[in-house]
């Protein structure tokens, strides 16, 4: 069962999930990312480390709609921790050139602190 933490810190809201991100936790992913862009509207972070066992492209669709509509309205949305077949999907897909994906949440917080300029 995929579990999703959602908690704010320092004006940065954190989304962190336990489990799979597939087209059957989308309904749960979606509902994550909008309460944690209620806590705080800028910038948000995506936890996808270790505890994530896998990424389909559906989840991947969810997080990438929700990285333009912060940006649209001059927030920021980025990845932390994703390592080998999650962030080789990120890189096939060409994800990594459009949602910002650090190694730490340090790195996340400094690269997230300006948002990027809109396409």
């Amino acid at each position: 069962m995929t579990e999703f933490e959602v908690w704010a810190d320092s004006g940065v809201a954190l989304v962190e999930p336990c489990g799979v991100l597939d087209v059957d936790t989308v309904p749960r992913l979606r509902a994550a990312l909008s309460e944690a862009v209620n806590m705080t509207r800028r910038p948000l972070v995506v936890v996808i480390d270790e505890k994530v066992t896998k990424v389909d492209a559906v989840a991947l669709a969810v997080i990438l709609i929700q990285h333009r509509r912060l940006r649209d309205r001059d927030g920021s949305l980025g990845v932390v921790g994703a390592q080998g077949p999650i962030a080789d999907l990120l890189h096939r897909t060409h994800q990594g050139q459009n949602i910002p994906v650090f190694a730490t949440l340090e790195e996340a917080l400094a690269g997230l602190a300006t948002p990027s300029p809109k396409p």
